[in-house]
């Protein structure tokens, strides 16, 4: 299609060829302006898979989508020669502002999949997990009441696309991972991964990404586990959605990044096992995000077990970093790990079946260093695992101290490893 000035509202263009301008080419001035399109499988020989700019022609695109377009791998799908200009908003384009080659000005675009309902058979609705939900404006469809489909055109905030979503957009716990649910995702060295549940693209299991001195690769089995109420372990809490992350190789050695997900119901759900010092209650609940703490729990799980008590390997601490996700309403928690295992989510401050009367480190002549604690209220204590950490944020076990069954003790562990750097017990 060659355009000089039009509008063109609501159509799909799809599977055209050309030399330049798959979709379309405009030319010698002229302003054409795409509202609510849906732009897929066209080509170009040359430049600009999906829409050519040529003479000082602009191209505005609104609400939208421009997807699985061809043209030379020098080119882009969105392709400006000389003075003309690309504008897009609100829109959904395959490598994001990146494919618009030559002078443009591009806000709220997404490079993420659009998710069509079946797109190798051309049904280029959008799924309920489509990111293309709700990311339109409404101001550019005044007196278009319909899609294309003839639906509603508006349905709360205006979609990216030929065809508005009908539905309320899944968001939550409805866009994670469900209890018992595994998912086997093979890891290359150096690469990222956003992993979904096996055959169901709308949810979400973790993040990974292999990084550091020993960085994991092969196949890893991720578990999701989501509790109908809230369990304790040794007195403790936890949230009730845990995750046990089991790689075939370097179990106990691997290093990556890890990012695992989380609904503020579960972290409601928390909070009420805890008297005060919860986790987070809203997004800027600076506090609650202050005290959220990773308890991992080392060595793969006893048969037919999943909670804390189910690992052997003994347990690190760690300060991750915390982000609620607007978009998809869940929390984001993100840490660097040594080792895989169990991983679980609780509060710095969680109640303990015994208090801390006091806590002591002193170093000796011989450069080790005695610790000293005493205890009161001990209730169905096993151990105390003693650890340590150089930055105050990420801990390693270093030891451990069996705990006797007296109500008030003191206890003493020596760390006899000298250590050149600023400590934290």
């Amino acid at each position: 299609m060659i355009v000089r000035s039009i509008t063109v509202l609501l159509p799909q263009l799809l599977q055209n060829q050309a030399q330049s301008g798959g979709a379309a080419c405009s030319n010698i001035s002229a302003k054409p302006r795409f509202v609510n399109v849906t732009i897929v499988g066209n080509s170009a020989s040359e430049n600009g898979g999906a829409l050519h700019n040529y003479q000082g022609a602009e191209t505005e695109l609104v609400n939208t989508i421009v997807w699985s377009n061809t043209q030379l791998p020098a080119s882009s799908l969105l392709y400006t020669v000389g003075s003309g200009k690309t504008t897009a908003y609100f829109s959904i384009l395959q490598g994001g502002a990146a494919a618009i080659l030559g002078e443009k000005t591009a806000a709220d675009v997404l490079g993420q999949d659009p998710r069509f309902t079946d797109h190798l058979n051309a049904d280029f609705s959008l799924q309920a997990c489509s990111p293309a939900i709700n990311i339109g404006t409404g101001n550019v469809l005044t007196g278009l009441p319909a899609d294309l489909a003839g639906n509603a055109r508006i349905v709360g905030i205006a979609d990216a696309g030929a065809y508005e979503f009908q539905s309320a957009r899944l968001t939550g716990a409805d866009r994670l991972a469900t209890n018992g649910d595994v998912t086997t995702v093979q890891i290359t060295t150096g690469q990222n991964y956003l992993i979904q549940v096996a055959g169901d693209v709308c949810r979400s299991v973790a993040g990974i990404g292999s990084k550091g001195s020993s960085s994991l690769s092969g196949s890893v089995n991720i578990t999701t586990w989501v509790d109908n109420a809230v369990q304790t372990h040794n007195g403790t809490p936890y949230v009730p959605r845990h995750y046990d992350i089991s790689p075939a190789t370097g179990a106990a050695t691997a290093t990556a990044r890890v990012t695992l997900y989380f609904t503020q119901g579960e972290f409601t759900l928390y909070n009420k096992a805890l008297v005060s010092n919860g986790l987070p209650t809203a997004p800027d609940d600076l506090t609650g995000r202050a005290s959220l703490r990773v308890y991992q729990h080392h060595g793969p799980p006893k048969e037919g077990q999943n909670g804390p008590g189910a690992y052997t390997g003994g347990m690190s601490t760690i300060v991750p970093d915390l982000s609620w996700n607007i978009a998809m309403e869940r929390w984001e928690v993100s840490f660097d790990v040594t080792g895989f295992s169990g991983f679980f989510i609780g509060s710095a401050s969680s109640p303990l079946p015994v208090k801390l009367v006091r806590f002591s480190g002193k170093q000796t002549d011989s450069k080790s260093v005695q610790l000293q604690w005493q205890v009161v209220e001990q209730v169905d204590i096993e151990q105390y695992v003693v650890e340590f950490s150089a930055d105050a944020k990420n801990f390693v076990a270093i030891g451990q101290v069996g705990a006797n069954h007296l109500q008030q003790t003191i206890y003493q562990f020596e760390d006899v490893q000298a250590r050149n750097v600023q400590t934290a017990y």
